[in-house]
């Protein structure tokens, strides 16, 4: 029996997500012999795309991770007067985004992502 339930977040790779990761998406609908999934930027499908068989895997919560940011980016957006930098960022602002974090730094050059996050202050 699948462990999908319907909502969770997958992704979509030939053989391993960390090695050919093609993109990621999530569980729409579950019958009993199917399972229907939504796949974010299929931009570029390879030829073979229907030929093949893919690896299905589970993801982190989509949902969870926006959230975490949309906090993050409150959290470093309030500051006291003389709490600026250089920049014109806050302290806090510095501290959290000095070190590489893996998705997060990715996820931090979507410019648009940022503007939705800052609308909902």
């Amino acid at each position: 029996r699948l462990k999908f339930k319907k909502g969770d977040g997958v992704l979509l790779s030939r053989t391993h997500p960390l090695e050919d990761l093609l993109t990621d998406g999530s569980v729409l609908d579950i019958t009993p012999k199917s399972l229907v999934v939504g796949l974010v930027d299929l931009k570029d499908l390879p030829e073979d795309f229907e030929g093949v068989t893919w690896r299905l895997d589970k993801a982190a919560n989509k949902t969870s991770y926006v959230r975490q940011m949309a906090s993050l980016t409150k959290l470093c957006c309030r500051t006291s007067p003389g709490d600026r930098v250089a920049g014109g960022q806050s302290r806090m602002f510095d501290l959290i985004s000095m070190g590489a974090v893996g998705d997060v730094d990715d996820y931090s050059r979507q410019k648009s992502t940022w503007q939705k996050l800052a609308r909902t202050k």
